[in-house]
Protein backbone atom coordinates (compact mmCIF):
# COMPACT_ATOMS: atom_id res chain seq x y z
CA UNK A 1 0.00 0.00 0.00
CA UNK A 2 1.32 3.47 -1.22
CA UNK A 3 0.83 6.41 1.20
CA UNK A 4 -0.41 8.89 -0.84
CA UNK A 5 -1.58 11.53 1.81
CA UNK A 6 -1.28 12.12 6.16
CA UNK A 7 -4.67 10.71 5.67
CA UNK A 8 -5.12 7.10 5.94
CA UNK A 9 -8.99 6.82 4.80
CA UNK A 10 -7.43 9.02 1.18
CA UNK A 11 -4.77 6.73 1.29
CA UNK A 12 -6.97 3.34 1.49
CA UNK A 13 -9.01 4.93 -1.26
CA UNK A 14 -6.70 5.89 -3.70
CA UNK A 15 -5.08 2.57 -3.63
CA UNK A 16 -8.65 0.51 -4.12
CA UNK A 17 -8.83 2.67 -7.39
CA UNK A 18 -7.35 0.52 -10.65
CA UNK A 19 -4.60 2.97 -11.97
CA UNK A 20 -6.95 3.91 -15.08
CA UNK A 21 -8.70 5.60 -12.54
CA UNK A 22 -6.15 6.55 -9.98
CA UNK A 23 -3.70 8.03 -12.28
CA UNK A 24 -5.60 11.35 -12.89
CA UNK A 25 -6.87 11.85 -9.40
CA UNK A 26 -3.01 11.84 -8.76
CA UNK A 27 -2.11 14.23 -11.43
CA UNK A 28 -4.37 17.11 -10.71
CA UNK A 29 -3.85 16.02 -6.54
CA UNK A 30 -0.39 16.79 -7.44
CA UNK A 31 -1.84 20.37 -9.17
CA UNK A 32 -3.60 21.30 -6.32
CA UNK A 33 -0.47 20.97 -3.52
CA UNK A 34 1.43 22.27 -5.77
CA UNK A 35 -0.33 25.64 -5.78
CA UNK A 36 -1.06 25.11 -1.94
CA UNK A 37 0.54 23.04 0.23
CA UNK A 38 -1.52 23.39 3.18
CA UNK A 39 -5.02 22.32 1.70
CA UNK A 40 -6.76 19.81 3.68
CA UNK A 41 -7.53 16.87 1.76
CA UNK A 42 -10.38 14.10 3.08
CA UNK A 43 -12.71 11.57 2.01
CA UNK A 44 -16.45 11.89 2.82
CA UNK A 45 -19.21 9.78 0.83
CA UNK A 46 -16.55 8.19 -1.61
CA UNK A 47 -15.38 11.68 -2.68
CA UNK A 48 -12.29 13.57 -2.00
CA UNK A 49 -12.67 16.62 -1.19
CA UNK A 50 -10.17 19.79 -1.08
CA UNK A 51 -10.64 22.28 1.32
CA UNK A 52 -8.46 25.90 2.34
CA UNK A 53 -11.22 27.35 4.52
CA UNK A 54 -13.79 26.61 1.95
CA UNK A 55 -14.53 23.63 -0.09
CA UNK A 56 -12.50 24.28 -3.48
CA UNK A 57 -13.37 20.79 -4.85
CA UNK A 58 -13.76 17.32 -4.96
CA UNK A 59 -13.17 13.81 -6.84
CA UNK A 60 -16.33 11.65 -7.34
CA UNK A 61 -15.62 8.51 -9.39
CA UNK A 62 -18.32 6.34 -11.09
CA UNK A 63 -18.10 3.87 -12.99
CA UNK A 64 -16.31 5.01 -16.41
CA UNK A 65 -16.09 8.37 -15.03
CA UNK A 66 -13.77 10.54 -12.71
CA UNK A 67 -14.88 14.18 -12.67
CA UNK A 68 -13.53 16.80 -11.15
CA UNK A 69 -15.73 19.30 -9.41
CA UNK A 70 -15.60 22.51 -9.12
CA UNK A 71 -17.98 23.61 -5.96
CA UNK A 72 -17.85 27.24 -7.04
CA UNK A 73 -17.44 26.52 -10.78
CA UNK A 74 -20.09 28.97 -12.62
CA UNK A 75 -17.34 31.62 -11.30
CA UNK A 76 -14.71 30.28 -13.16
CA UNK A 77 -14.02 31.69 -16.78
CA UNK A 78 -14.01 28.53 -19.07
CA UNK A 79 -12.44 30.02 -22.04
CA UNK A 80 -12.22 26.27 -23.58
CA UNK A 81 -15.86 25.60 -22.12
CA UNK A 82 -14.30 22.44 -20.74
CA UNK A 83 -17.08 22.27 -17.31
CA UNK A 84 -20.18 20.91 -17.38
CA UNK A 85 -23.38 22.03 -14.93
CA UNK A 86 -23.03 20.23 -12.08
CA UNK A 87 -25.84 21.94 -9.70
CA UNK A 88 -26.73 25.38 -9.36
CA UNK A 89 -23.15 26.59 -8.67
CA UNK A 90 -20.86 23.20 -9.46
CA UNK A 91 -19.53 22.47 -12.60
CA UNK A 92 -17.35 19.50 -13.52
CA UNK A 93 -14.94 17.85 -15.68
CA UNK A 94 -14.42 14.64 -17.04
CA UNK A 95 -10.43 13.60 -16.68
CA UNK A 96 -10.69 9.55 -17.46
CA UNK A 97 -9.92 10.02 -20.75
CA UNK A 98 -8.56 13.75 -21.01
CA UNK A 99 -5.83 14.84 -23.14
CA UNK A 100 -3.05 16.86 -21.88
CA UNK A 101 -4.75 20.10 -22.96
CA UNK A 102 -7.54 19.32 -20.37
CA UNK A 103 -5.08 19.19 -17.63
CA UNK A 104 -3.35 22.46 -18.80
CA UNK A 105 -6.87 23.92 -18.76
CA UNK A 106 -7.43 22.65 -15.03
CA UNK A 107 -4.19 24.19 -13.74
CA UNK A 108 -5.41 27.51 -14.54
CA UNK A 109 -8.79 26.96 -13.16
CA UNK A 110 -7.41 25.30 -10.04
CA UNK A 111 -5.21 28.46 -9.53
CA UNK A 112 -8.42 31.00 -10.25
CA UNK A 113 -10.59 28.27 -7.67
CA UNK A 114 -7.90 28.55 -4.54
CA UNK A 115 -8.35 32.31 -5.41
CA UNK A 116 -11.73 32.79 -5.04
CA UNK A 117 -11.93 31.06 -1.94
CA UNK A 118 -9.21 32.72 -0.17
CA UNK A 119 -11.19 35.76 -1.16
CA UNK A 120 -14.13 34.69 0.10
CA UNK A 121 -12.10 33.51 3.08
CA UNK A 122 -11.14 36.37 3.81
CA UNK A 123 -14.29 38.30 3.55
CA UNK A 124 -15.68 35.99 5.94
Amino acid sequence: MINYSKNADVNQYLNSLSIEYRNPVLKVRKMIFNFDPEISERLERSKLIYNNGNEVCCFKIIKNSVRLIFLKGSELSDAHHLLKEFGQKSRSLELLEAEQKVFEAVKKMLVEALELTLKKAAYS
